[in-house]
């Protein structure tokens, strides 16, 4: 009894044993057959010459079957009127291909159309003969070929047709907001559902001035960028005998202005490209404006003696820095990481960390000091002493006073060349801006400038200089003196900074700022701001 006991144990234990190897075996053998469809059966397609085959895709749905070849002309002239005639499962099959005109190294597609179902898995494979009109080297159109045929063949699995159209695919294209900026277009030929990389695309633009860009070292990518043009732009793609098209708008590269506005108490936030103008932030009694590298804009307060340092996307309030009395001027050392506030009322000049926003020290300066810049390089900082009539020369590295410039008149307002050797100073009183070397203090020449010279910025070539007395900026040559152009603004123009091809001035009369281009020495663009702009401070939006 024990031992028949023991001996269906024993059989029952061997069939699980025997069915569960049948079902490895089984599940070995499917998974071989898998491996081997894609490596005993791989994609195949050649011609014994002339046409280079770049693609063959055989893709299949419930009512039909599509063959697509790709092909590439090899051969050093063109071919015109191309055919593919194709044997596939023992039947002929034939059509017309695209472009009818093949260039050399040029792509042609063939879409050959099957009545029938393949399944999809199956391996499929046919013969193929690709007829086309010899041009032979010629100008113009292929009128008097020369029938050519190429032999070939093709061996492939059956896909799933994704979808049944063919064509040219791009990738969207967003307007940019900088004419400097340059679009990435990703170009792909869509067939049925399967994408293949384009090669040289046929590319036309209806706008000369906006250059294409196609790298034949990177393949189905396009760069299109302006070359200073701002303008629309629509841009064809072609390819294979299938066109696509896209438009771009490039618009001026567009700067924020953050203007204080000194009687209303806020300061106003203008974007040039958009033209939105809104209310950035208030304060009390905003005097002057810079703003970091790091996107912060400090803000001197004259009623409460403080700097607010505000981010400039959010509008917060990062730091509520104190300072000496009536502060009337800020200006921002990006290369040392400083800001330095010119304290009229008890004058001496602030430096704050811009990293920490701590108090490093005062410098003791002139009387009523209501105006600071900083060199270019940002090695010296300049300090205008209204009452004393003079300029006070400041080491950037070690915060002191280098040497004190004395003029021979009441100055307004001044501006640094790059290095710091060389200033140039407004003085009112006289019509002229004085060119004074800082290592001697002597003035190198005085400039007539205007009726009433008030603010100055420094351009490299030029300066230029507003005229609060006739409401103009005038365009000087840095070195002559000679007055180059002049431009209209508003009243009272106690303001003017340069960024980049702009250049722009607060119209404290008419609370507005002036846009003037720097090529053009035209205005480009008016803006509103709050009541008496006093200063403007500048950042890419």
């Amino acid at each position: 009894m024990r031992e028949s006991r023991a001996q269906a144990s024993f059989e029952y234990i061997i069939t699980y044993v025997m069915l569960f190897l049948i079902l490895v075996l089984v599940v070995y053998i499917l998974l071989r057959y898998a491996s081997l469809s894609s490596t005993v059966m791989p994609y195949k397609c050649v011609f014994d010459y002339g046409i280079n085959c770049v693609a063959v895709l055989v893709a299949s749905n419930s009512t039909s079957t599509v063959v697509a070849l790709l092909g590439t002309n090899m051969l050093e002239y063109e071919l015109a009127a191309p055919e593919l005639n194709a044997t596939i499962g023992g039947k002929a099959y034939s059509t017309n291909c695209i472009p009818n005109g093949i260039k050399p190294g040029q792509l042609v597609m063939c879409i050959l159309k099957l009545p029938k179902q393949l399944p999809v898995g199956s391996y499929t494979q046919g013969s193929l003969i690709f007829s086309a009109e010899n041009c032979g080297m010629h100008f113009g159109a292929c009128k008097s070929g020369i029938m050519q045929k190429f032999d070939g063949n093709y061996s492939t699995n059956t896909k799933l047709m994704l979808q049944p159209k063919i064509g040219l695919v791009l990738s969207k294209s967003a307007n940019v907001t900088n004419m400097n900026n340059t679009i990435k277009v990703d170009i792909a030929l869509d067939v049925l559902g399967y994408m293949f990389t384009v090669q040289n695309p046929i590319i036309t633009s209806s706008n000369p001035y906006i250059s294409i860009i196609y790298n034949s070292t990177q393949p189905g990518v396009a760069y299109i960028s302006s070359n200073g043009t701002i303008g629309n732009t629509s841009i064809t793609f072609s390819y294979a005998g299938f066109t696509a098209n896209t438009s771009v708008k490039f618009v001026p590269a567009g700067e924020d202005l953050f203007v204080t506005n000194f009687a209303s108490g806020n300061v106003t936030l203008v974007n040039t490209s958009s033209g939105n103008i809104s209310n950035f932030a208030d304060i009390n009694m905003p005097s002057s404006d810079a703003i970091t590298n790091a996107g912060q804009l400090y803000v001197a307060d004259a009623f409460d003696n403080r700097i607010y340092v505000l981010n400039t996307t959010s509008a917060t309030t990062v730091a509520d820095i104190g300072v000496g009395t009536l502060p009337m001027s800020v200006a921002t050392d990006n290369a040392n990481g400083r800001a330095y506030v010119a304290n009229a009322g008890s004058g001496n000049v602030t430096v704050i960390d811009t990293q920490t926003k701590g108090i490093i020290g005062n410098i003791k300066v002139g009387y009523y000091p209501d105006y600071v810049a900083v060199s270019g390089n940002g090695n010296t900082v300049f300090v205008l002493n209204l009452l004393s009539g003079s300029i006070s020369v400041i080491n950037a590295s070690t915060d002191q006073v280098t040497s004190t410039i004395q003029l021979e008149h009441i100055p307004f307002s001044l501006a640094s060349n790059y290095n710091g050797s060389e200033i140039f100073v407004t003085e009112p009183a006289v019509h002229e801006v004085a060119l004074i070397a800082v290592k001697t203090g002597k003035a190198l020449a005085n400039f007539t400038v205007g009726s009433l010279p008030a603010e100055v910025a420094y351009g490299g070539s030029n300066i230029y200089v507003t005229d609060i007395s006739n409401s103009k900026v005038y365009i000087v040559n840095s070195t002559s003196g000679s007055v180059e152009a002049s431009a209209n603004t508003g009243l009272l123009p106690l303001f003017i900074t340069l960024y980049g091809k702009n250049v722009y001035v607060a119209d404290a009369g008419t609370n507005n700022v002036d846009v003037l281009n720097t090529t053009s020495d035209a205005v480009s663009g008016v803006f509103n701001t709050g009541l008496f702009p006093s200063s403007i401070a500048v950042m890419q939006s």
